[in-house]
C-alpha cells in the first residue's frame, strides 16, 4: 500500500514483460519505397473523404455518391445511363 498525504492507495503489482530475445524475434523487412505508397494512398483518401463530405453538406448526393464508389473501389457509374 502507497499512501497520497492521508490517503492510502492499494497498488497492483502487473507482471513485467520479459525483454525479447534477439535470437527467436524475426526482423521486418520492408521494400523501399512501399511506406511512402502507403502515406501517399492515406493522403489521396482522406482527400476523397473531404470531397465526400463537402458534397454531402452541400446536398450533391451524386457527387457524394460517386466519392463513395471511388473510396469503396465500385465501379463508377459515370457516363453511363440508368
Amino acid at each position: 500500500m502507497a499512501t497520497l498525504g492521508d490517503r492510502q492507495i492499494t497498488t497492483k503489482k502487473t507482471k513485467r514483460t520479459p525483454k525479447p530475445d534477439p535470437e527467436t524475434q524475426s526482423e521486418i523487412r520492408v521494400t523501399p519505397g512501399l511506406v511512402d505508397a502507403v502515406i501517399e494512398i492515406s493522403k489521396q483518401r482522406a482527400r476523397t473523404m473531404g470531397e465526400m463530405k463537402n458534397a454531402l453538406e452541400a446536398g450533391d448526393d451524386e457527387t457524394a455518391l460517386e466519392k463513395a464508389r471511388e473510396l469503396t473501389g465500385l465501379p463508377s457509374k459515370k457516363g453511363k445511363s440508368k
